[in-house]
């Protein structure tokens, strides 16, 4: 009767039941474990205790990746410092008010040697992304990729292959260009994280 209510009191305080709220906590420790950087003292011991489980003299690292399953080869390591403290991106990033603001922006940006417009949707339950590369106002090359079905991914990650495709149509540019080159995105949640020099989850 105790642990019936335990539990019952455990649901309606959005807590989940002990067991499970372990394995979270092991869960998470090994992932943060695993995604540690090279430079950081520890990852030596968690890629030895990740590899095997030995059957004498355990370490605690043992067996938090033994019971958990995590594999640090799969993670993605997170480094501490992704830029140094004096970086300055050679980029701007404007995000206008309301769209006529952004479309007489659009125009007069589109007079640039270089500009390529970029996005990512979902259509017919499926999502995609696509880039237009334009030279001198003239559209010269476009990129499309579709991802998969909207079950498995989102809108954002197709705006984020959208602004991939671009860097990839920059790159394939065969002219030198000493001008203004203008990247063209509506996503606002593509564009504020580029400003963003923190380290993220991995």
């Amino acid at each position: 009767m105790a642990l019936s209510l335990l539990l019952k009191t455990d649901i309606h305080a959005y807590l989940l039941p002990i067991d499970l709220l372990f394995k979270k906590l092991l869960f998470r420790s090994a992932t943060r474990l695993a995604s540690l950087p090279p430079s950081h003292p520890l990852f030596t011991f968690v890629r030895k205790a990740a590899i095997r489980y030995v059957k004498k003299h355990r370490s605690t690292l043992h067996s938090l990746f033994h019971s958990s399953d995590i594999t640090p080869d799969n993670i993605e390591p997170v480094s501490p410092a992704r830029r140094r403290p004096s970086y300055r991106p050679k980029f701007s990033t404007h995000i206008l008010g309301d769209k006529e603001d952004a479309l007489v922006a659009a125009r007069t940006l589109h007079d640039s040697k270089v500009s390529i417009y970029c996005d990512g949707s979902g259509f017919e339950g499926k999502i995609g992304a696509a880039a237009v590369l334009y030279i001198d106002q003239v559209e010269t090359k476009t990129l499309k990729y579709h991802l998969a079905p909207i079950t498995d991914h989102t809108v954002y990650e197709g705006e984020l292959v959208g602004l991939s495709l671009t860097f990839h149509l920059l790159n394939s540019l065969r002219l030198p260009v000493r001008s203004r080159i203008v990247i063209g995105s509506d996503s606002q949640a593509a564009i504020k994280p580029l400003k963003n020099q923190k380290s993220h989850p991995a």
